[in-house]
């Protein structure tokens, strides 16, 4: 809001802009609503203050590793120069695995780093953003500031058929939309459909922006060309007046509360949260996550941000109810296995590994890699005071959550 006033704006734009900080998003490299076409925190981050585990404190930016200011830094803290030399020569082992998607959240971004390290650089703040606390604690971001276009087009699209949902998204992507957003039926059922004039027969919802170019020609190219291919539930709503425009993402901005205060024992539980895919194959993945919900005995919320292939996925189970808690080892086994093997994805697009896919980072990322993200981790944080099993854990996800310690499968 303060940058609002003075027509800048942080452009990734968080779904959960009202509740989440600063701190947070550079820890976890968040994302959100614009990321289709302005990238992650990572991207607009351009230095940090970090205070490392000893008190030393450093002025995180990009520093060429032949000059005066890195020897002066590895002279501070020399596990820099160790940190640079491992990334260095695993660089093969790196690229071998990387995953083909548009963001990731998994981990320290050994990949930006090695790639900006061809070419002399450093790229310190990136070795922070993202870490989730296991490396420093950051007291300070310099962040690179947009303005706020000074035009906007918002297009609404209430679809009859599910499965149009992903072909839709990816006819638009052509466009270059600055926001894609998607919402399955069962989301928009939580929701006020009659108060918010959602169609009765609406099961997905689309909403996409545009903030430059010829809006007015997009808009006839999506409303005349792309819509006409689809069953809509009814005429493809244009907005670029900013108080209907906040109308209409009004919709998208309701759904996770609605999802978290579902009434009933059944409730979301984020531990299959936020994968994303390659773009490309969001249609069958979508379609994946509704038949892997229905076989496992539940519903489940499924929307997010489909314009980079990064679905929020929030299956209804009450871990209490031991069978229920059985659907639900049941049900992550095969979701894990079906993002990382079949469709060569990762298991978080933008919230972070945490504690709860801590015991999985290893297949996310593979022996070799983990282990030099255990090196860096160790080189930073030898006693593992920061964040302890955060990252690196091997105890199972579900012991991590108050209540479900004790409980083991059947």
């Amino acid at each position: 809001m303060h940058l609002a006033d003075h027509g800048g704006r942080f452009a990734p734009d968080p779904g959960s802009y009202d509740l989440c900080r600063i701190g947070g998003m550079v820890g976890h490299n968040a994302s959100g609503y614009r990321t289709v076409k302005y990238g992650q925190t990572r991207d607009h981050v351009r230095g940090l203050r970090v205070a490392l585990v000893d008190g030393t404190v450093v002025e995180a930016r990009d520093v060429r590793v032949d000059g005066p200011e890195w020897k002066d830094l590895v002279e501070r803290v020399p596990a820099f120069e160790s940190i640079r030399k491992d990334i260095e020569a695993h660089r093969e082992g790196i690229r071998a695995m990387r995953r083909p998607v548009r963001k990731s959240s998994c981990g320290y971004d050994v990949g930006f780093i090695a790639d900006t390290l061809e070419k002399g650089i450093f790229p310190l703040a990136s070795l922070f953003v993202g870490s989730e606390g296991t490396l420093g604690i950051v007291t300070e971001a310099t962040l690179c500031i947009l303005p706020i276009p000074s035009r906007r087009m918002t297009l609404l699209v209430y679809l009859d058929r599910f499965e149009d949902l992903g072909p839709l998204a990816a006819d638009i992507l052509p466009l270059r939309p600055s926001a894609i957003e998607g919402m399955d039926g069962r989301s928009l059922d939580l929701l006020d459909r009659e108060g918010l004039g959602i169609p009765t027969s609406a099961q997905a919802m689309l909403l996409v922006e545009f903030d430059e170019g010829d809006l007015e020609g997009i808009a006839r190219t999506v409303t005349d060309e792309i819509g006409p291919k689809y069953a809509v539930s009814r005429p493809i709503e244009l907005a670029s007046d900013p108080g209907r425009q906040e109308a209409l993402w009004k919709v998208r901005r309701s759904v996770l509360p609605k999802i978290i205060q579902r009434p009933g024992r059944r409730k979301a539980w984020g531990f299959v949260e936020d994968p994303v895919v390659p773009r490309e194959r969001v249609p069958e993945f979508i379609a994946f996550l509704a038949d892997l919900a229905r076989r496992h005995g539940t519903e489940a919320g499924i929307y997010g941000h489909i314009g980079d292939g990064n679905t929020h996925f929030r299956p209804f189970f009450d871990p209490t109810d031991p069978e229920d808690f059985e659907r639900m080892l049941a049900l992550r086994a095969e979701f894990d296995d079906a993002v990382l093997s079949r469709f060569h994805g990762t298991l978080s697009g933008e919230h972070g590994i945490g504690r709860i896919r801590a015991d999985v980072l290893s297949r996310i990322c593979g022996a070799e890699i983990y282990a030099l993200m255990r090196r860096i981790k160790d080189a930073l944080d030898p006693d593992g005071l920061l964040n302890p099993g955060v990252l690196f854990s091997s105890e199972p996800w579900w012991s991590t959550w108050a209540g479900l310690e004790s409980r083991s499968p059947m």
